[in-house]
């Protein structure tokens, strides 16, 4: 009778929790997909899909969550193998829910458990598996979090900044080896075996999952209307310090570190992050900007740089009322093997100048590349290599359009 009564009471307890959750988040572990990277080699990874929708990616999805907001995230594990958690990372959350197996407990393959908290400070934190942490988030098992303030969307916290429009940005690293198919699928389970790990040599440094030619990606490059200000959440996972260094026109402003306000804003365009941190960077451009951010990988055992990777910077005012009205400017295909096609120019007054740059923002000698002007501007870069490029639209010498292009092998 007692069992009875003690199983009733649970059941109680446990429904009414489930009953007054504010949001719940559904992830499934799996360790069955790859990754392209930016010379088209594909990875073995393990990693989260949340609501059963879409594959394989650096990171794992972003989960958004409301400051205050009772929270239940249910991971189903179909790994195949390896058990699997969610630890988050920074949240202060109660030990029973943080995802450490040894204070929590682990999720095997075919099986489910709930990590339940309420959602701590609008800011940015990490998700990522605790099991052999080591190798589960060099496997790619990592996310970042963002807490939002209760009842506007626009503003960093109560009584915070107020901001236009935002974006996360995740440095991690990828050593082949590590993500070959015979590693990712050895059995990892930190409560019950122990192994010898390998040495750890990186050869992609990647921001949100790209690096090199991948970076001229809306997820990572910034397009920026002067006057507009941009909440950046930044964070770093993976086994290097990274360096962000940030065109001084762009006016960065550090304003939280680790999910909290600092209590003075610092105004640098240089900020360093060591594995697990996470910083909020408002970023309100008063000039045109035609740069590039750099991030430094730093090996924390020689202090030295391994990587710098580069991801393109555009602002520019925004047009007047009714100045592009009719514009409708579109490039297709894109990515294409050789032409591309700039529709909507047949509508825009005045000479308009065609200018492609590389992914350094080098420009391309005209003389490399054929470009045609008539209703629709035609570009034929079959005899350059397959790479990303960045294509201007200039009008009586201002900038008046920016947009990537991809050129693949056929």
């Amino acid at each position: 009778m007692k069992k009875l009564l003690y199983s009733i009471a649970a059941f109680c307890i446990t429904g009414s929790s489930i009953a007054q959750m504010d949001q719940e988040i559904f992830l499934q572990s799996r360790m069955t997909g790859t990754v392209t990277m930016h010379d088209s080699a594909e990875m073995s990874v393990m990693y989260y899909i949340q609501d059963n929708i879409g594959g394989p990616s650096l990171p794992s999805p972003t989960l958004y969550m409301t400051e205050g907001d009772s929270v239940k995230i249910d991971l189903h594990n179909l790994s195949m193998g390896a058990p699997h958690t969610v630890h988050l990372h920074g949240l202060d959350v109660d030990q029973q829910n943080d995802g450490v197996p040894h204070l929590s407990f682990e999720v095997w393959h075919m099986d489910h458990g709930q990590y339940y908290f309420k959602a701590p400070h609008p800011g940015t934190y990490i998700y990522h598996c605790h099991v052999v942490s080591t190798v589960h988030v060099q496997a790619g098992m990592y996310g970042m979090i963002v807490v939002r303030p209760e009842g506007n969307d626009n503003i960093t916290w109560d009584g915070g900044y107020l901001f236009d429009s935002e974006q996360t940005w995740m440095t991690s690293e990828v050593d082949p080896f590590w993500h070959s198919e015979g590693f990712i699928n050895t059995d990892h389970d930190s409560t019950m075996m122990q192994f010898q790990l390998p040495p750890l040599n990186p050869e992609y440094f990647l921001i949100n999952g790209l690096s090199e030619g991948q970076l001229v990606d809306n997820s990572t490059a910034i397009n920026i209307e002067k006057g507009e200000v941009r909440y950046m959440h930044i964070a770093a996972i993976g086994n290097y310090m990274t360096k962000y260094v940030f065109p001084a026109e762009l006016n960065a402003k550090i304003i939280s570190s680790d999910g909290r306000p600092l209590a003075t804003a610092i105004d640098n365009d240089t900020i360093s992050l060591t594995p697990g941190e996470r910083y909020g960077v408002l970023l309100s451009p008063e000039v045109d900007i035609d740069d590039f951010v750099t991030v430094d990988f730093i090996d924390l055992n020689t202090q030295l740089v391994t990587s710098t990777q580069n991801i393109p910077v555009l602002a520019q005012w925004p047009f007047g009322i009714g100045e592009n009205q009719g514009w409708n400017i579109a490039i297709y295909p894109n990515p294409s093997a050789s032409e591309f096609t700039i529709s909507g120019t047949d509508n825009i007054s005045g000479d308009v100048l065609v200018q492609l740059c590389d992914v350094t923002g080098k420009t391309i000698d005209p003389k490399a590349y054929e470009s045609s002007i008539g209703e629709e501007i035609k570009l034929n870069l079959a005899a350059l290599p397959n790479s990303s490029y960045i294509v201007k639209l200039i009008r009586n010498g201002k900038l008046i359009h920016t947009d990537w292009l991809t050129k693949y092998a056929k």
